[in-house]
């Protein structure tokens, strides 16, 4: 993304485009910022043409925060996202994990540290934290 927004921004200075705004329409001639509107109507129709119905600016934030929470934990993804506090992120922003999905990180998690057996039994692997 970063390398778009650098391309982005070096095509524009080969135009002689010199708006401050990073999202920008041109109306009669002269570059102006985009509208919230116009910003939502675009992302919008670019989720459609990826096959993602109801892409919103507000999706890609909720995205963002999700990412930076898993890959560096609440705290950083509260302050990203310009928080008032954790509870706040936790709570609107970040998606909920479901019981399967906790009981296979702990899986993956305890097999790294070797405290978990695996036994198979037929089709059928079976998980313990009980050596016998």
């Amino acid at each position: 993304c970063k390398e778009l927004l650098k391309l982005w921004l070096k095509e524009r200075e080969e135009k002689g485009i010199t708006s401050e705004w990073l999202f920008i329409t041109r109306y009669r001639k002269e570059y102006r910022q985009m509208t919230q509107g116009a910003i939502r109507q675009r992302i919008k129709r670019l989720g459609k043409i990826l096959g993602i119905e109801d892409l919103y600016p507000h999706t890609l934030r909720k995205t963002a925060i999700n990412l930076i929470n898993n890959l560096a934990g609440l705290g950083l993804a509260s302050s990203y996202a310009n928080h008032s506090s954790s509870g706040v992120t936790s709570k609107h922003y970040i998606q909920k994990t479901s019981a399967t999905e906790i009981r296979n990180t702990l899986i993956v998690a305890r097999k790294k540290l070797g405290i978990f057996l695996t036994k198979k039994y037929g089709d059928f692997q079976i998980y313990s934290d009980f050596y016998n």
